[in-house]
């Protein structure tokens, strides 16, 4: 071996005995000490790092927000999920009342717009409290006993919603975009709310099948109630094609809303012998929530007015009449 050869390797063990004994002394140190060093540490490095930061957040202010904004969006609980549920329903359809109130140079403006009216749910103890303040009446009688305004908690309710607001018998009453229950009844500031599991409910509905994240309809159908906890779906021919899992959305609201409203899903399928329709059973989508948003339906403001200019416009292709002299009968 070499001289230089040996020259060259005392740097490496010299390095490592070095090393070794800084290591020792490093395990001889007390506790208090490595934790000041750790913290002052951090410190250095938090101030080193926040130019890099300040840049980084200049930079990607856009994708930043965007990125916090569904992070703290994402739900934690089922009551967070269905508000922000309800929350997508509502912009969708304020976007779709929106598009019909633009006063667009193109001719085509819907005629009536969708609007969503926050109602709160009354308790039993807070319907009798609404009784005895009379805001719950039957016809504007006075005189019904409060006990006949108690209603079966389970299957119906009462909002603090009515004709003042615009509440109307018939309206559907949504809990995001699942059907909640249907207006049957509507008194100045209330109105009563029937569930689709409850006896007697009953509303057409269309089928639907999600095949690649889309919903392909299917035939439509009658949902009846049936005081369980399922709904029961008829006349659906056997030639249809039904499974389990299907959608049933909430039908005969063209024109109205864009976004599908759902009931649930087929939860059964039954077919009795010799009969020629599906026997249907659908799982409600809606769960108890002390909130519920009515969906009505107002004029669309732009569609108004240009109706009304193009009535008050002059006729710029006026004829007069002509005469037949031989029948006398008035021709254009």
């Amino acid at each position: 071996m070499t001289s230089s050869n040996r020259t060259r390797r005392a740097p490496t063990w010299r390095t490592l005995i070095v090393c070794l004994v800084v290591a020792a002394l490093l395990m001889l140190l007390p506790r208090s000490f490595v934790a000041r060093w750790q913290l002052a540490h951090r410190q250095l490095v938090d101030q080193l790092g926040r130019p890099l930061h300040a840049v980084s957040s200049i930079v990607g202010t856009g994708a930043t927000s965007t990125t916090s904004a569904a992070a703290g969006a994402s739900p934690t609980s089922a009551d967070q999920f269905a508000r922000l549920e309800r929350r997508q329903a509502e912009l969708e359809l304020a976007l779709a009342a929106a598009r019909g109130g633009q006063a667009a140079a193109s001719d085509d403006l819907p005629l009536l717009t969708p609007r969503l009216v926050s109602a709160r749910l009354f308790g039993p103890r807070t319907r009798r409290l609404a009784a005895s303040e009379q805001l719950i009446l039957l016809d504007g009688a006075s005189d019904v006993p409060l006990d006949a305004l108690v209603l079966d908690t389970a299957a119906q309710a009462v909002i603090d919603r009515g004709h003042a607001d615009g509440v109307r018998a018939g309206q559907l009453a949504l809990a995001g975009r699942a059907v909640w229950g249907k207006v049957i009844q509507v008194e100045s500031q209330t109105a009563t709310i029937r569930r689709p599991t409850h006896l007697g409910y009953r509303d057409l509905v269309q089928l639907a099948r999600r095949v690649d994240d889309q919903l392909r309809p299917g035939p439509r159908a009658l949902l009846e109630g049936t005081g369980g906890q399922q709904c029961h779906i008829r006349m659906v021919p056997l030639t249809e094609s039904v499974e389990v899992g299907d959608e049933v959305l909430a039908a005969g609201w063209e024109g109205l809303v864009e976004v599908p409203l759902r009931y649930g899903r087929i939860a059964r399928v039954d077919r009795e012998p010799g009969a020629r329709h599906w026997d249907l059973w659908m799982e409600p989508a809606a769960s108890d929530s002390p909130r519920v948003e009515v969906l009505c339906a107002d004029l669309n403001p732009a569609r108004v007015a240009r109706d009304k200019e193009a009535d008050a416009a002059p006729q710029t292709a006026d004829r007069k009449p002509i005469v037949a002299p031989e029948s006398g009968v008035l021709r254009r």
